[in-house]
């Protein structure tokens, strides 16, 4: 009878599910056959809880409960005991939470009402408010019935959130499956990343989830994260040429943020204090948001503000250097990396101070109910930059309430915006000046974090906002356009159990608070998981190991506590490696049963900053691997950007090859709203696969290859556009698998509004993007030309400002006529039926053709050389960062002329002599005294403590050296030539396995170095670690400036992760290599020899402290046989005056003598050494160099 005549309006029938799913014929795509929702059950009537937890913002308790038997209401107190028929409410101030007698928990948010039902089996009624239900996951659990203003859900081992009011109530799952009857009688389920709408005037219906993190993010218990804090950037001041440092002040930081829309417009003002008696330069490291576009820098040179321009980075780096030289004005705003910038200042006079502008323009990021703006402040590792004063000022120009905008991070004042008029009255104003105003001011100010700023969405219910752009310079070329595409998307069929494969990303750079947050997040996504999910944890830097369970598992408590106690263990170290991540995830995949690859859906979540240190560093290369390692898998990946210094171009690479989503974490929420979100792109579908077709009218149509799109995001196209167009805009993807299509009418027209002009600027921007996604081609000489017509900052432009306009001319930097968008004017929207006005294009002339000229009238360096001097590969610690221009003060200003020689030079001759060892001298421990007394009077100085750390090897006294080194480390971990020195003593010392991964965090430290990888790549070579060798030398080939014929792709190079801790094969075995032929030949040559078991290396101490091993091999050092049982060779082609020392060190665990050989020639000079090796270090010998003449 019931299956003939389906009925909806029968709460029995929630308990024949089982029935109807078995028993009749016909089944509805979204029912689930043989589901286990209902079992028998012998609960008695009705619940009791107990209250385990209440809060209240500020004053007494607003808990109350009203008993079944009565209708007086009496204040909650904790441990309280609420008995069937208890009603329990919340104020608009407190939150509760109760555990129920037969398992699970409910939390109510504020204002929020619950009753225990007591005339029915386990039954919640909701009456309004917000509630999450957690209920338990077993075989035994019962189902439990949730009653709603507007209908009746059942649910069994779930977690849900509830929203109840009086015409229509939601229901969110994160966990299990919830039941509920269709308009038609059919049961319908919903699932994880689902939604039950219940509305008073029409059936249920599922849909997926647009937003996990709001339905159930509000939950309390959770600990409170904002984004990654960071601070205000580093600021030194230092004589250039020199590693002396000086105290420099920020005296002030000014914010001025206009908002128009989805666009903003930042300037930041700042004001450098030189404190010190001596000129120097000021060196700025700073963050910007990822998608931070930066259109201006502004030099203060006495009254005047001078205005920069947008040059070639090699050229800035040349007129940079001849200016010092000069001591003369200019400033230097160059990318770094990631999200960081340079600014460099000079000349700081003593005692005076100098200031700056910097203007960035961003596109916001979208979310499901309007837009964030973020503000960044870097986190110095090595002490806060405090600013005397910081004020911070931004106004909204979009039609949204004061009471609407959310500010997180600090107590910034939100009031409307008002202007005072002609006659002294105080009004709102209308139009342009219309908004909300956000305000911050200190004094003294040390930042604690990123300001960010919520703007809810004009909800309107559009699908596709447009807005078109003519530059009227240029009225004979194609104008611009933007569109927004916000789509509806409703319910999905997407039913599929899923294996999840969750990569943390525990590079050396990943240190610090981006570190505990993924320490604490990764565990939570877990507990947060569909227990019918399956899921595995791998830690990858250079190299991946698995955390917790070594295969795909279940999601449960008792693992999620597992992978978070692996995880407090892992410190950051090492190099990233973010193919090798990707390629030991596949492997996990493949290692799936057939049945589980065709029955659950396969998702990668991938948290990483992006910044890849070795293997493949491009973006355009990273996106091809990943693009065959996901297909290969047939899965999804979202990556995870928790903020920091993250790389938006490669993160964006990882998404879009992944057929996923990129998910940036916001500040101010907690890690239950963070795991949320982030399951929320794993279980919501999402369009994939964009396609995007737009009518007559458009060309150059930008991102080529959008990214997936979730509920509620925007998809932002950007194109050039003749003129005017009208049509459709065709929307096409695949939707739960399904294809989807939407199709938007469009009319367009390009006009010269001034609020518009953020349209060229986006476009050329993602233009930009295009060309670097591409790794087949150099398109360095377009982007340089698009960034400086444009005026926006690349990878490889710098911006200028220089003393006046007669220095520009000295130097040919001319002035581009280019369309400035500041967010001052209100931004156009074209409506449905706009037409082109012929009478609105402009008749100015079209810009100068040319920004810079081939060469300046002044004689300029001849090119490049030295550009890394301070990151030479023979220095041991402390030159300063690689890659960075180096310019010396000239001691007068009239060079002297040297003397020409009359007489005929003796010829040097280079003597050696050759002895036993000999204890350190005590000249070399009174070099230890004079260098620790120079490093305690500076702290801050990294020239006295490399002195220090050098003269204490010389010394021998490796422990204090390694204590000192670890100390400075702790002020800047990012210092790639200390990293480097502690990986050499970790060697000497015989810790060989943590010396190879200090080397490879030196490399994270500083990724674009070369010479970084040259030495990395030698040292792997030597000790024959054919993976980790490959590797660099894809990242050596990177770094070149034109590709080579036969270039190396990263998924020929081998693995270099074990797989037997996951059961997958066995470890990567090291080669022995031999080199063949002659003998090595150079000014010191020496070979080793030993018999017996064991591993032995040879290292010499230079005469100036440095080490000198495979490790840490310099330019043309030849060694070989550093695998195996030797013998192995070490040959220095040239070598400096003084005594070295020759040591043996143990590389085996054991503790049994080794008789070794060692041969010396130096010269004319040769003698054998007979050791037998009992420690970690063994001195071998003394070789002596001088000098004579003949």
């Amino acid at each position: 009878m019931l299956c003939s005549n389906p009925t909806r309006a029968t709460l029995s029938l929630l308990f024949l599910i089982p029935m109807l799913l078995l028993g009749c014929e016909r089944v509805a795509p979204s029912v689930v056959p043989e589901s286990k929702l209902v079992a028998p059950d012998t609960t008695p009537i009705g619940w009791s809880a107990s209250l385990s937890s209440m809060e209240t913002i500020g004053g007494s308790s607003g808990l109350t409960v009203k008993g079944a038997a009565s209708d007086a209401t009496s204040p909650a107190v904790a441990n309280m005991l609420l008995t069937p028929g208890s009603i329990i409410e919340t104020d608009g101030r407190s939150r509760a939470r109760f555990t129920l007698d037969a398992g699970g928990e409910v939390e109510l948010n504020h204002s929020t009402s619950v009753e225990l039902v007591g005339d029915v089996k386990r039954g919640l009624r909701v009456l309004r408010g917000q509630a999450i239900i957690a209920m338990p996951h077993s075989d035994e659990a019962r189902e439990t019935r949730v009653y709603l203003p507007t209908g009746e859900v059942v649910l069994r081992g779930t977690k849900v959130g509830v929203v109840a009011a009086p015409n229509e109530s939601i229901v969110t799952v994160t966990q299990g499956e919830v039941a509920v009857l269709g308009e038609a009688g059919e049961p319908l389920i919903a699932r994880a990343g689902q939604e039950i709408y219940l509305e008073r005037s029409a059936g249920p219906y599922i849909t997926s989830a647009s937003n996990l993190e709001s339905a159930l993010g509000w939950s309390g218990g959770q600990e409170q994260t904002a984004a990654i804090h960071r601070g205000l950037g580093t600021l030194t001041g230092k004589t250039p040429g020199e590693e002396r440092e000086w105290p420099l002040r920020k005296q002030s930081q000014n914010v001025v943020v206009t908002i128009q829309g989805a666009m903003a417009y930042t300037e930041i003002t700042e004001v450098f204090q030189n404190e010190s008696s001596q000129t120097i330069e000021g060196v700025y490291r700073f963050p910007l948001p990822d998608d931070a576009q930066i259109s201006r820098l502004a030099l203060k040179v006495g009254n005047r503000i001078m205005e920069g321009e947008f040059v070639e980075n090699a050229r800035a780096a040349r007129i940079w250097r001849d200016l010092i030289d000069q001591w003369r004005d200019p400033a230097w705003l160059r990318w770094v990396q990631g999200d960081q910038f340079e600014l460099r200042i000079f000349p700081i006079e003593p005692r005076s101070s100098r200031q700056v502008t910097i203007g960035y323009t961003q596109r916001l990021q979208s979310s499901a109910n309007g837009h964030t703006y973020t503000y960044p402040m870097a986190y110095d590792t090595i002490g806060r930059i405090p600013a005397d004063q910081f004020t911070f000022h931004a106004r909204i120009s979009t039609a949204v309430s004061a009471e609407s905008v959310r500010v997180h991070g600090y107590p910034a004042r939100v009031e409307t915006q008002r202007v005072t008029t002609a006659s002294g009255k105080d009004v709102v104003p209308t139009g342009a000046l219309r908004g909300v105003a956000v305000d911050f001011d200190a004094q003294h100010f040390v930042a604690t974090g990123d300001l960010s700023i919520r703007i809810p969405e004009d909800d309107d219910g559009r699908e596709l906002r447009a807005y078109g752009y003519a530059d009227p310079r240029r009225s004979n070329e194609p104008g611009y356009a933007v569109l927004s595409i916000r789509p509806n998307l409703l319910a999905s069929s997407e039913t599929r159990a899923r294996d999840v494969v969750l990569i943390a990303d525990v590079s050396h750079r990943r240190r610090g608070a981006a570190l505990d947050l993924q320490r604490k997040l990764l565990p939570q996504i877990v507990r947060e998981m569909d227990p019918l999910d399956r899921v595995v944890v791998i830690a990858c830097a250079e190299r991946c190991r698995a955390v917790g369970p070594r295969g795909f598992d279940r999601p449960s408590m008792a693992n999620a506590d597992a992978i978070a106690n692996e995880l407090a263990t892992i410190e950051a170290e090492g190099s990233t490696n973010l193919v090798e991540a990707l390629r030991v995830a596949g492997e996990l995949a493949r290692s799936r049963s057939n049945a589980d690859a065709s029955n659950r859906a396969l998702h990668f979540v991938f948290a990483t900053n992006g910044i890849a240190s070795s293997g493949e560093l491009r973006a355009g290369k990273i996106a091809e691997a990943t693009r065959a390692v996901v297909a290969r898998a047939n899965a999804q990946m979202t990556v995870i950007d928790l903020g920091g210094d993250g790389d938006i171009l490669a993160l964006e690479a990882l998404a879009r090859a992944g057929r996923g989503a990129l998910v940036r974490l916001t500040p101010g929420n907690n890690l239950g709203e963070h795991a949320l979100r982030v399951l929320g792109r794993v279980y919501g579908s999402a369009l994939h696969d964009l396609r995007v077709e737009l009518p007559k009218g458009f060309e150059q149509v930008y991102p080529s290859e959008p990214l997936s799109l979730g509920r509620g995001e925007e998809l932002v196209i950007v194109a050039r556009l003749r003129e005017q167009a009208s049509g459709e805009v065709v929307l096409r993807a695949t939707y739960a698998g399904e294809a989807f299509e939407r199709r938007l009418p469009i009319n367009i027209v390009a006009r010269p509004e001034a609020g518009n002009a953020f349209a060229s600027r986006l476009w050329a921007e993602q233009r930009i993007r295009d060309l670097e996604f591409d790794a087949e081609r150099d398109h360095r000489a377009e982007i340089v030309a698009l960034s400086i017509r444009h005026g926006l900052l690349s990878r490889h432009t710098s911006l200028l400002a220089l003393e006046d306009e007669n220095m520009m001319r000295e130097f040919n930097v001319r002035r581009e006529h280019r369309p400035n968008w500041s967010g001052a004017d209100e931004a156009v929207e074209s409506g449905p039926t706009e037409r082109a006005d012929s009478s609105a294009e402009s008749k100015s002339e079209p810009a100068p053709r040319s920004q810079v000229a081939p060469s300046p009238a002044k004689k300029m360096a001849p090119s490049d050389k030295g550009l890394s001097k301070s990151g030479d590969m023979d220095d041991m610690f402390g030159s300063g960062s690689a890659g960075a221009p180096t310019s010396s003060f000239p001691r007068d200003r009239a060079e002297p002329m040297p003397m020409r020689s009359s007489y005929r030079r003796a010829r040097p001759v280079a003597q050696f002599s050759l002895s036993e060892p000999r204890s350190p001298s005590a000249q070399a421990l009174r070099r230890v005294e004079t260098h620790r007394k120079a490093a305690e009077r500076d702290v801050n100085a990294r020239l006295p403590r490399r002195s220090l750390i050098r003269s204490l090897v010389q010394a021998e006294q490796i422990e204090t050296a390694e204590r000192e080194i670890v100390s400075w480390l702790e002020r800047d971990p990012m210092d790639s030539e200390a990293i480097l020195a502690h990986s050499q003593l970790m060697a000497y010392r015989g810790q060989i396995a943590q010396a190879e991964v200090l080397l490879s965090s030196a490399i994270d430290a500083n990724p674009r170095a070369k010479w970084l990888h040259e030495r990395v790549q030698a040292a792997f070579d030597a000790s024959g670690d054919d993976a980790m060798a490959c590797a660099h030398a894809v990242s050596l080939e990177a770094l070149l400036t034109r590709a080579p014929k036969s270039p190396l792709n990263i998924l020929d190079c081998p693995l270099a992760t074990d797989l037997g801790p996951f059961g997958l094969g066995s470890a990567p075995v090291r080669s022995t290599r031999h080199k063949s032929g002659a003998g090595p030949k150079g000014e010191i040559v020496v070979e080793l020899e030993w018999s017996g078991r064991g591993d032995l290396d040879l290292a010499l101490v230079e005469p100036d402290g440095r080490l000198l091993s495979w490790m840490s091999q310099r330019r043309n050092v030849k060694v070989s046989g550093v695998r195996g049982p030797g013998p192995e060779t070490l040959a220095l082609p040239t070598a400096q005056n003084g005594t070295w020392r020759l040591h043996l060190l143990r590389q085996d665990d054991g503790d049994h003598p080794i008789n070794a050989r060692v041969t010396v020639r130096a010269g004319s000079q040769s003698r054998q050494f007979h050791v037998t090796v009992t420690g970690r270090s063994t001195a071998v010998a003394e070789i002596n160099r001088s000098v004579g003449y003949r």
